[in-house]
């Protein structure tokens, strides 16, 4: 056997154990991205499903006037920090996710895993996006109420002042625009408290199926009783 010859055999055998090296390192990696994939997983599904489930579960408040409203909106948001940790969380994992499957590791596993954390996940999210279009209409629709209820205490002293003989012509052109203008905001008064009631009745459900419509019958009734005003 040549020099050559020799040599090349000595490189083929340091090449292969480089591979295997190489393969060790890598299936070990495979197994800790796994791992950390199930862990952050169970961590995330858990907070969902738990504290955070129980947050929005006692969250059926409109607030009674502006002011209410406009604290819960913050308060809502303040809840939506906190949540976007989970929600941070759950894009990387599905970013590890595609990185396992794409390595072929453990494909049914992850693939199993990933699919019941894409449905908590986005079950949750949908049902806090519902909240918010809640609590954000809240807040419109209580600020329509006063400025309309500051319009009604305007309307009722121009119609209580007195009218000069010089000012009736005016008058007759102003009464007919100050009567549109009332009617346009009651009509919006309207249309934001019954989309607030649609939106309140509509059910939700879990990643399960499970019925988690909250019980706004006392907020329907205060919206109704504005409206019906």
């Amino acid at each position: 056997m040549d020099v050559d010859t020799v040599y090349m055999i000595n490189d083929i055998e340091q090449l292969i154990e480089k591979l295997k090296v190489y393969k060790s390192a890598t299936e070990d990696n495979n197994a800790e991205l796994f791992n950390k994939f199930q862990t952050r997983s169970m961590e995330v599904v858990k907070w969902l499903l738990k504290p955070a489930e129980r947050r929005l579960a006692t969250m059926n408040d409109i607030g009674n006037n502006l002011n209410d409203a406009v604290n819960l909106r913050k308060n809502h948001d303040l809840f939506e920090v906190k949540c976007a940790s989970a929600f941070c969380n759950y894009a990387n994992l599905r970013e590890i996710a595609d990185t396992l499957i794409k390595r072929k590791y453990s494909t049914s596993e992850v693939l199993e895993q990933e699919n019941h954390l894409d449905s908590i996940c986005e079950n949750f999210a949908a049902r806090l996006e519902h909240r918010r279009n809640i609590i954000v209409l809240s807040v419109q629709f209580h600020r329509m109420a006063n400025e309309t209820l500051n319009e009604l205490r305007n309307f009722n002293e121009y119609l209580m002042k007195e009218v000069v003989r010089e000012d009736i012509d005016n008058e007759a052109i102003e009464l007919p625009k100050r009567v549109d203008e009332t009617d346009q905001m009651f009509d919006t008064l309207i249309i934001d408290g019954s989309k607030l009631i649609d939106l309140m009745n509509e059910r939700t459900y879990s990643s399960t199926g499970e019925d988690l419509t909250l019980n706004y019958e006392d907020a329907c009734k205060h919206v109704a009783s504005i409206i019906a005003y």
